[in-house]
């Protein structure tokens, strides 16, 4: 897919207070050892730099973050990226000081490789998340199958809790199912007996999109 016409360098995280410093010729200098020094590759499964290879499926944490940066009137900021793997190691990508760098001009070149990286992991990162929704959805519809199946009356606060809506989009809806699915309300209780429990379950499926608006992505 791609690579980045500079190099960058890679160092095992996380960062600690001391890690970079400026000296007097302006370059930065690290506290450590870097793993790899070398242009970064990208492609639509995974990044890599040197023998480093990064999978996006592996990564729960793709991000940029600020590096300060010591030297002789104070602290300097600039961008690097964090990359932390479902295993819980940490990584630092920090793009490579030459000739004529600032950490201004570093700091564009993580944001370029980020825009780049972020094509993948945003797409990524969108349909775990709407995976992760469907599953909540899934979940939800069959514990109140379950709960329908085993009584005849149900609290109205313990539907809400299992649908995840909100106090007013519960109570905006509750009475709105009840007098199409034939549905009672007595008190804190909705009384099914007698409804089309069939009708409503199927009538959730065509709710939750609209729910999740309302709710803030909760269900």
């Amino acid at each position: 897919m791609g690579s980045t016409h500079k190099e960058f360098i890679l160092f095992e995280g996380p960062v600690e207070d001391g890690f970079a410093k400026m000296n007097l010729l302006n370059y930065i200098k690290y506290a450590v050892n870097p793993l790899e020094k070398d242009k970064v590759n990208y492609s639509y499964i995974n990044f890599t730099i040197g023998n480093h290879t990064f999978q996006y499926d592996a990564l729960q944490t793709l991000e940029v973050a600020d590096l300060r940066v010591l030297y002789s009137k104070g602290t300097l900021v600039t961008k690097i990226i964090r990359i932390i793997g479902k295993d819980g190691k940490e990584y630092l990508l920090i793009p490579s000081m030459v000739g004529g760098d600032t950490v201004r001009s570093m700091s564009l070149r993580t944001e370029d490789l980020m825009k780049f990286l972020n094509e993948v992991w945003g797409q990524k990162k969108q349909g775990e998340k709407a995976q992760n929704q469907k599953q909540l959805e899934i979940d939800a519809k069959e514990k109140i199958r379950k709960m329908l199946a085993v009584s005849t009356r149900i609290k109205m606060d313990m539907m809400q809790r299992v649908l995840g809506l909100d106090a007013d989009t519960f109570s905006n809806k509750i009475f709105d199912w009840a007098a199409e699915f034939k549905f009672k309300i007595d008190g804190d209780f909705v009384i099914i007996e007698g409804g089309d429990v069939t009708g409503f379950l199927s009538k959730l499926d065509s709710e939750f999109a609209d729910w999740n608006k309302k709710s803030g992505g909760k269900v």
